[in-house]
């Protein structure tokens, strides 16, 4: 039995469209569930309908650090309610950036070996 996913095994042009799908599906989803990009698609700097081809991906607006940094509440797709952890860039660079974790993103970060992220059974006892 293979852990191979599936999609890896097709065609680059296969692919090729399953990404261009799901990037769809992410913009769609950011549409819907972020504050920061609900104001991009307001304000008609982003548009999900404007993204039919990967040519198109150049028209959409890029995010920065600064972005982050200024707007970070605004970029959660999910209730304040459902953070459990923090964590934050270095800032070697500059100001650090905050980024806050469900405890579905720290299970996807236990399962790809991100160990500090591990949740031990004091943190399990809350949930």
């Amino acid at each position: 039995m293979s852990n191979i996913p599936e999609i890896e095994l097709q065609s680059p042009e296969r692919i090729r469209d399953f990404q261009f799908a799901k990037l769809k599906e992410l913009i769609l989803y950011l549409e819907v569930k972020s504050p920061y990009y609900k104001k991009l698609f307001i304000k008609g700097a982003m548009s999900s309908t404007r993204v039919s081809s990967w040519s198109d991906f150049h028209s959409l607006p890029t995010t920065s650090k600064d972005d982050l940094q200024q707007n970070n509440w605004d970029f959660l797709c999910v209730p304040k309610s459902d953070i459990v952890e923090y964590t934050s860039t270095s800032g070697t660079l500059g100001k650090p950036v905050t980024i806050a974790l469900t405890k579905k993103d720290i299970e996807r970060l236990k399962a790809k070996g991100v160990h500090e992220f591990q949740i031990d059974s004091e943190f399990d006892r809350w949930f």
